[in-house]
Order: C-alpha cells, then structure tokens, then sequence
C-alpha cells in the first residue's frame, strides 16, 4: 500500500510506499512528505484525510501539534468532500493499471503484478509534469516555483518496455569478442529517484 498526499493548489501528487498501512507507517511517509515540501520552501499548514486510524491516533495528532499543523477529517462514506484527492488517486491508479496491462501484453515474460508499486511511481511522476492545458504549466513547476525543461519528456519512455543497456566492457572503450551480445536487455521501470 501507500500514502498519496494531493496539494490542492498546485494539483501535486506524491507517494510514499508502505508495506503495512499502520500508524507508524503513515507518520513517516507524512514526514517525508513535510520534508520534500520543505525542500521546495513550501511549508504544509493543514491536511484534509478520510476518517482512517493511522490519521486519528494520539501519535499522529501529536505529531501535527508539534509543528502547528492542523486536519481536518472527510465524513464517513462522503468521498466527494476531499473529491481533489481521491479523484488524483482514481487516476494514479487508473494510469499504473493500464500500465501494467500494456506491459503485459507486449511482454508477457517478464511483466509482473509485483511490479504495481513501480508503476505506481511512475505514473505519479508523469502526470506532475505533464502541463495543464489552460495554464501551460506542471503541477511540478507550480509547487516549486520553478520551469521544468519540457525537452525532458523527450527522456521518458514507455513503462514496462525493453531497455538495452551497453555492455561495461564496451562502454569503457575496451573490444568485445566478436559473439558477445553487446548490450543486455532490462526493463524500462520509470526514472530513478
């Protein structure tokens, strides 16, 4: 599992990968968040959550008195009052899925369900900077202040696809025998944090 924060401003989204969706968890995927924002000069005042325990606990609330921080909580079943979250996270999912389907058709071999975090990942970090149509600006660019080079979806490649990786050898200039393969074969599993 994992936790998705959504900034309502500037529509960024951002993933933190747990494997248990306790308490513990959360807080430090929240902190990693704080953090990354930080890093952006961007201070987080406020959170908007579903009625969740990890959100509730006596951990989690302390944690936000600490650094003066408040939440505000979604009323049970009523989806539609944090509609900017869990709209980003029908299509987060949405995206990875058809992924991981796409993958699966080209290269049934190699394509794996285990692999879902990966395109999970990988479809956040597309859709934080693919522009907006009105404003022609990422969801990136506006939570940091900053233009992100659009020569840089040029790098981007289908996920899941072959990727050929020159051979060491070759690479630093050194000959090969004639029958070796000079590059090995992996798979394209989105940029590298």
């Amino acid at each position: 599992g994992g936790c998705i924060f959504v900034d309502h401003s500037s529509g960024l989204v951002h993933v933190e990968l747990q494997a248990h969706l306790n308490s513990h968890e959360t807080l430090k995927a929240k902190q990693d968040f704080k953090s990354m924002a930080a890093g952006q000069g961007v201070i987080i005042q406020e959170y908007l959550s579903d009625n969740g325990t990890a959100f509730r606990n006596a951990d989690f609330t302390k944690h936000l008195e600490r650094f003066h921080q408040t939440t505000k909580y979604a009323g049970v079943g009523a989806h539609h009052s944090n509609g900017v979250a869990e709209r980003s996270i029908v299509t987060v999912l949405s995206i990875a899925r058809a992924m991981l389907h796409h993958a699966a058709l080209h290269w049934p071999d190699v394509a794996d369900v285990e692999l879902w975090p990966l395109a999970v990942l990988h479809a956040v970090y597309i859709l934080n900077r693919i522009p907006d149509e009105k404003t022609g600006l990422s969801p990136l660019e506006l939570f940091m202040r900053k233009t992100w080079p659009r020569s840089k979806l040029h790098d981007l490649h289908v996920w899941g696809c072959p990727t050929y990786i020159l051979d060491n050898d070759l690479a630093d200039g050194k000959k090969l025998p004639r029958w070796r393969p000079r590059s090995n074969r992996f798979v394209y599993m989105g940029v590298s944090p």
